[in-house]
């Protein structure tokens, strides 16, 4: 088990606050003095805010032109000019979105001048009501986007409307450069970035990663955190040496905004609504019983003054609840092995999933200043997202794939399982052993629960700045029965079967939808005919814990502020733990016995007492309804009734060391880089130094599995087959230079050449240690913990143009050369003898390892277009529209014996495009937005045959609103209005290989601002 929250790491914290304080801030508590002035020259500082927002601008562009001065404001809207000449200056201010302010400033020699700011804009005016919220957070966002060093996309949380599920995913394959990658439930669980696997990229809130709850895998997923929490989402693209250089594809940073960059007082958003799955749209009958779930939200935010301070203190205080129910009807068929046309069907499945995630969440974020040039933060996270209540009812009809010769009467002989006469559209499957129908009820359900500590300061000196952090992240992820009611279901599964089924397979009305017709063999419908089954019930744990200790600092080496040197160190450790521990049953009945009593001649384990009773699904069939059982009833049987189950101590007890695992990963970095503008080129350049430790712990299977003969007890046996620990490590290093050109042609108009490197480090699954033996094909798989990342060399050319008053247009092309991708290699083989590195076992075995050994390139291009349309006549000026399209290519062999090419690499998706409108008229507000992905390869063989596709993909929404004040609002929102479906296909679209219908739903509610 992990600790939560250790003794040591609340000790550095105090510390390393208490040590910075008394070495930065000797007068600890009290405010510091400002910076003395030369007699000779003045000191300009002030504060720049949105005059109807009363928000705080970071990012303004403040300038003297006269003198070549500029500079942006900080977080808090601040500015500082250090030695000004005595005279009149003409200051200018501009925001993006924001009328340009000009002020004639007069400044004494050795005067400390201090002045305010409050940009207005007509369009505040005149939407009052509708455009504000918007129109704030995106000017934000491309302000951000526009003073960036190298490529960057940011976008507002609210940037487009409300949110179905209120997570960070929804908005995020809104970018270009950006795939969403959904789950069986519909959701965007993972994004792609430039063609990259979401294992790849990496996901930070303020610049620090969360633990991930992918135990083994290094995938952030990004529906397991509401979005509700944050301001904006920041894409970067092209990593610069401070940030961390683990994201093959770009970084995605989920930011907070300090309560001190408010200009009010307090702050107060609510949210009150519900997720509703309506009648007059297909859902499969779990949710047509169970339409209605909540999700709310409520943000506090309030400025103090403390301790004698002024505006000092911050506060935030976030809460979020939400039942993000989420639903489909999933139908998944195989084919033969074959390109020819016709092809039968060998195996047919269908389910019912019915999902409730649950999400309670709350955050607190405090900001102290104690003084203009030292602040302190902390910031901590609590998420649970577990899901309670999960149905997941499946069927599955297979058969071999073997066709059934006929007699000279032209009737089929033998055991052979389907008849010759199959067409495109109808199979038709003989009652023989091999052919299976099974029945199987999930609920697989589990606890997700993730917590975040941050922790920081701030020093601002004349010309020097120093910050530095430390975080904590951990996120437990329990898979069990903890829970177990006949009512809401159990952390398992059953699954029950029966042989020599006959049956016919008919899609000549819809291909995606088949008819299920059974033409022989024992009754499907009838639970009595089932006599096999398996219970098993889920019962372990994937751990995470991420500690972080940072520290930057940066110094301007003339009064302008044009040239600076920059640099620091980080050190991270990261940890991932699975704790095995599945068990199972078989059900044999009150006698105990399986199948037929000796004793009795009866068999009387009568599976029908588990029967899901009113059971309705979209499944179908003909010839009756579908007896499925419910896993929480033979879960409740197993606790009560012991005797009637059979267990598998072997497996259980195995179960224990196969499933038990730990890996920690240590990377110490440092970066040292350096910027500089001379007239309207701005450069950036630098270096970064990582390296990597690892270590691996795990089970391993013995060399020779012990006989039932030589160790009785079941138990015993398991023990020593898998009780055999390893431990490895491994250790590497490398560096990451980068250059950054940003050139301004105009105010509106720039240009960017970035070069910069990154890395995508190995799964953790590839770090432990792992001896997979099979003797029938004499391989033994090891694992190979000096595995390497995974690099990538990218060069970016964009060109930009920003409209007044809010909007952009960019155009970008870039190209990532790829190497050293993870492959599993064989060739080898294990040499004899009893130094061979297996004591002497596995002799002559093909011997297979993960090994950097694969390269690709990809090459892309980004167009990207959002602006209110001012420029047209009368009501019209309101629209606002945006678009965005990306096309990718790439070749390489990726590891393989041969070369590939864009529709040959697995889930690398080569187009995506969005588009959206949004009309305010008055205090009515609509919003169109329709999200497009590209056909792409989901799976790939050398077998032509088994290459598959997922179908295009656009989904459309549409968002309601209407404005009383800006306390109240209510909403209408429709998500995936005209239902589009998730669609797989093999070889050619008429081969449908899966069809996921997940539904569309109707989000309504109120909301406000006080």
């Amino acid at each position: 088990m992990i600790r939560r929250y250790p003794a040591r790491f609340c000790f550095s914290v105090v510390a390393l606050f208490t040590t910075a304080a008394n070495l930065a801030c000797p007068n600890f508590g009290y405010a510091q003095s400002t910076a003395t002035t030369d007699a000779a020259t003045g000191r300009l500082t002030g504060q720049v805010s949105n005059g109807a927002t009363r928000a705080l601008l970071e990012g303004a562009a403040v300038e003297i032109p006269a003198l070549g001065r500029r500079m942006l404001t900080d977080t808090f809207g601040r500015f500082v000019f250090d030695g000004l000449p005595a005279g009149n200056h003409a200051v200018s201010v501009t925001y993006i979105g924001l009328n340009r302010e000009e002020r004639l400033i007069p400044l004494a020699a050795g005067q400390q001048l201090s002045v305010v700011f409050d940009l207005g804009a007509d369009v505040y005016r005149l939407e009052k009501f509708s455009v504000v919220g918007e129109r704030e957070g995106n000017a934000a966002a491309l302000t951000a986007q526009r003073n960036a060093d190298s490529v960057k996309s940011v976008v507002a949380l609210d940037a487009y409307g409300n949110l179905s599920n209120s997570e960070a995913g929804e908005l995020l394959i809104r970018l270009p450069g950006i795939a969403g990658s959904l789950n069986s439930e519909g959701v965007v669980s993972e994004v792609l970035v430039r063609g990259t696997n979401h294992t790849l990229n990496s996901v930070t809130v303020d610049g620090n990663k969360m633990a991930s709850s992918g135990g083994m895998n290094r995938n952030f997923r990004t529906n397991s955190i509401p979005g509700a929490f944050f301001d904006t989402i920041e894409v970067t693209k092209a990593a610069t040496p401070d940030m961390d250089a683990d994201s093959l594809g770009g970084n995605i940073n989920m930011k907070t905004r300090s309560p001190l960059s408010m200009k009010e007082k307090r702050r107060m958003i609510y949210r009150f609504g519900a997720k509703w799955a309506p009648f007059f749209y297909d859902h499969n009958p779990a949710t047509r019983n169970r339409p209605l779930h909540p999700m709310t939200s409520f943000s506090y935010q309030e400025v103090f003054d403390a301790f004698g301070g002024n505006r000092n203190l911050g506060i935030t205080f976030s809460m979020f609840y939400s039942e993000n129910a989420v639903t489909g009807y999933q139908l998944t068929q195989d084919y033969a092995f074959t390109v020819a046309d016709p092809a039968y069907v060998w195996d047919y499945r269908s389910a019912d999933i019915y999902n409730n995630r649950q999400n309670k969440s709350a955050t607190l974020k405090i900001d102290y200043r104690f003084s203009p040039t030292f602040r302190v933060f902390l910031n901590g996270i609590y998420n649970d997202a577990h899901e309670r209540s999960f149905e997941y009812l499946r069927t599955r009809a297979f058969t071999a794939r073997t066709l059934a010769p006929l007699n000279a009467a032209g009737q089929p002989t033998g055991n052979n399982a389907i008849l010759a006469d199959f067409t495109n559209a109808i199979t038709r499957v003989r009652p023989v052993a091999a052919s299976t129908f099974e029945l199987q009820s999930d609920g697989n359900r589990f606890e997700d629960s993730q917590r975040q500590v941050h922790a920081g300061a701030e020093h601002t000196f004349k010309r020097f700045t120093l910050d530095y952090d430390t975080a904590y992240s951990e996120s437990i992820v329990r898979q069990n029965d903890g829970h177990n009611s006949p009512d809401v279901g159990s952390g398992g599964f059953f699954r029950t079967w029966l042989t020599g089924v006959g049956w016919t397979l008919d899609k000549t009305v819809n291909p995606s939808l088949p008819v299920f017709t059974q033409t022989a063999g024992p009754s499907i419908f009838d639970l009595r005919n089932y006599t096999n089954s398996e219970l098993n019930k889920r019962d372990n744990e994937r751990n995470g814990i991420l500690q972080s200790a940072s520290a930057n600092a940066k110094y301007h080496f003339d009064a302008r502020g044009t040239t600076y040197l920059k640099g620091g160190v980080r050190f991270r450790r990261q940890s991932a733990e699975e704790v095995g521990g599945d068990r199972r049953w078989q059900y044999a009945g009150p006698d105990g016995v399986l199948g037929v009593n000796p004793a009795t001649g009866r068999n009387d384990g009568d599976l029908s007492i588990f029967l899901f009773k009113d059971v309705q699904t979209s499944e179908s069939l003909r010839n009756g309804p579908i007896p499925y059982t419910h896993v929480g009833y033979a879960a409740e049987h197993v606790k009560k009734n012991p005797t009637h189950w059979i267990a598998d101590p072997y497996y259980d007890e195995s179960r224990k060391f196969i499933g038990t695992r730990k890996v920690v990963e240590d990377i110490s970095s440092a970066y040292l880089m350096t910027g500089t503008r001379w007239r309207q080129l701005r450069a950036v350049a630098g270096v970064r130094f990582e390296e990597t430790e690892v270590t691996g712990k795990g089970f391993v299977r013995s060399r020779t599995l012990a006989t039932a003969a030589a160790i009785p007890d079941p138990v015993l046996r398991a023990r020593t087959d898998y009780n055999n620990p390893r431990r490895i490590e491994g250790r590497y290093s490398q560096t990451f230079p980068g250059a950054y050109l940003t050139y301004t042609f105009s105010r509106n108009l720039l240009a960017r050449a970035n070069w910069s490197n990154s890395i995508g480090r190995p799964p953790f699954a590839n770090l432990v240690p792992r001896e997979d033996v099979n003797d029938q094909t004499q391989t033994l798989t090891v694992g190979n913990p000096a595995l390497k990342p995974q690099f990538a060399e990218n060069i970016d050319f964009t060109l930009e143009y920003y409209f007044e008053p809010v909007g952009a247009f960019s155009v970008g092309v870039f190209r990532k050369d790829l190497k050293d991708f993870i492959v599993s290699l064989g060739g080898q083989t294990v040499p004899n003898g009893p130094d061979n590195g297996f004591g002497g076992s596995y002799g002559g075995y093909n011997l297979i390892t993960d090994l950097n050994a694969g390269r690709a390139r990809i090459d892309g291009i980004e167009l990207s277009y959002q602006q209110q349309l001012t420029f047209l006549p009368a009501a019209l000026k309101r629209l606002s529209f945006f678009a965005n399209y990306t096309r990718l290519t790439t070749e390489g062999d990726y590891g393989s014996t041969g070369p590939r090419t864009t529709n040959l690499v697995p889930n690398f998706v080569p187009s995506t495009a969005n588009a959206g409108l949004s009309f305010p008229w008055r205090k009515l507000r609509t919003r169109l937005l329709v999200n497009y992905t590209g056909e792409h390869l989901v799976g790939y063989s050398t077998d032509a045959s088994r290459l598959r596709y997922k179908f295009e993909r656009t989904a459309v929404n549409l968002n309601l609103s209407y404005v009383f004040s800006p306390k109240l609002e209510i909403y209408c929102d429709l998500q995936n209005m005209f239902n589009a479906h998730q669609e797989w296909y093999y070889v050619r679209p008429n081969r449908v290989q899966g069809d996921f219908d997940n539904g569309a739903f109707v989000n309504f509610g109120i909301s406000g601002r006080f």
